[in-house]
């Protein structure tokens, strides 16, 4: 098992970081009437966790079994089966980051929404909870839909909303909810985590290696776990996204020595980039790695802040769309066209 999941938080009494919020969570949880709610912040910090201890304390342990359920679902020329995660008190959504989403969204919680609740079981709420995580990945359609929705089903249903930005997310959808900000858990958190599983998990740790572990995961407590397992296991998981982001950063470089720019793009570039996206790490991070790459290659002030101010406007516009891809293209282009510009 990985570590990460052997070290899930079980109860409260586990849960090391952002008590504040927690606790403002199990408070609202004793009241009847609850609002809408959307947990924001980055990854690792928690959110997937603070949403099963509150639904443990809205309803009681019996949320944590969770069973495949199918729904048919019709979009617009198209009839899918899509199995959902579901309890007797909650069903769990993950939008799948395509125009469906709407037709998902509509058609799955109408079904869900259109049974009572029963008095059955331990708890008597009269409302059920629909979980959607990553809502940033809705499309302005899908969000506008998911509005509609909660205004239709508010008597019967509550939804609880995870995202990792909150700027992606709709004025309208946030109006309607009650939102919670959870920061990065701090270098001493992630620190004394580190070293409790480390203590448990028999791993000898040179202070090198926390170092590495708090430098490589940037205040993401599941990336340090994952980075404590790849130690666990002997593994340089580095070694490769290194090598790659050092050949994109040479075939760029490439193009003042007039090589095809478009051959390069296409056949060498977009692949390699395409096999990192593949491995599910995020567009920003692309961004950041190959910038800091580019500015130690070249000694030019001037250039760097034309690069950097490129690089600023990758992100924002990666802030507010969907596809990754493009906005790295566009970063990249972008550095082209100065370095040619350059000679």
């Amino acid at each position: 098992m990985f570590l990460f999941e052997k070290y899930k938080p079980k109860s409260i009494n586990d849960f090391m970081f952002n008590h504040k919020i927690l606790y403002e969570l199990m408070y609202m949880a004793t009241h009847e009437d609850i609002p809408h709610i959307i947990i924001s912040g980055p990854s690792g910090g928690g959110k997937k966790t603070l949403v099963k201890f509150f639904l443990e304390a809205l309803y009681d342990s019996d949320v944590n079994k969770l069973t495949k359920v199918k729904y048919n679902v019709n979009g617009s020329s198209t009839k899918k089966d899509i199995e959902i995660m579901q309890s007797n008190y909650h069903i769990v959504i993950e939008p799948t980051n395509t125009n469906h989403d709407k037709y998902i969204l509509q058609e799955i919680i109408k079904q869900y929404a259109r049974h009572g609740t029963f008095n059955i079981f331990r708890t008597n709420r009269k409302f059920k909870t629909i979980v959607i995580y990553n809502i940033e990945n809705l499309a302005s359609n899908s969000q506008a839909a998911l509005r509609r929705t909660m205004e239709l089903y508010a008597k019967t249903c509550r939804f609880v909303m995870i995202c990792n930005n909150l700027s992606k997310i709709f004025d309208p959808l946030r109006s309607r909810c009650s939102i919670f900000c959870i920061p990065k858990p701090s270098i001493n958190d992630i620190t004394s985590i580190i070293d409790k599983i480390s203590t448990f998990e028999n791993i000898i740790l040179t202070n090198k290696d926390m170092k590495n572990i708090i430098d490589r995961s940037c205040g993401d407590l599941k990336h340090a776990i994952w980075i404590l397992d790849t130690i666990r296991l002997n593994i340089n998981s580095e070694i490769a996204l290194n090598e790659i982001l050092d050949k994109i950063v040479e075939l760029i470089l490439s193009v003042k020595n007039k090589k095809s720019i478009i051959k390069i793009f296409d056949d060498d570039i977009r692949s390699n980039i395409y096999n990192i996206l593949i491995t599910n790490i995020k567009g920003t991070d692309i961004i950041i790695n190959l910038l800091d790459r580019l500015i130690l290659k070249i000694n030019d002030d001037i250039m760097n802040i034309k690069i950097i101010q490129i690089a600023s406007e990758a992100e924002c516009n990666m802030t507010y769309g969907r596809r990754d891809i493009i906005h790295i293209d566009y970063f990249i282009a972008g550095v082209m066209k100065i370095l040619l510009e350059s000679n």
